[in-house]
């Protein structure tokens, strides 16, 4: 966070910390960026949209060559 004022007090600050807390622990929960990506896998000319297999892939250990993962915007 960035903050341009010195001022700010800090219960105000931590009022503002937690609800960026909030805010990103649900956006970045694993359904939600399943749900908003897809998995490019050009080894075999494949676009997987079922969050099943986007999940799969991330939760993976190893990382493969030339599978990429794409936001839906």
């Amino acid at each position: 966070m960035l903050v341009k004022k010195n001022d700010l007090y800090s219960s105000a600050f931590n009022k503002e910390a937690e609800w960026l807390h909030v805010l990103l622990f649900q956006t970045e929960r694993l359904d939600n960026v399943a749900a908003a990506h897809e998995l490019i896998d050009l080894r075999r000319y494949k676009v997987y949209n079922n969050s099943f297999q986007v999940k799969n892939a991330l939760r993976a250990k190893e990382e493969r060559a030339f599978v990429f993962l794409f936001n839906k915007n």
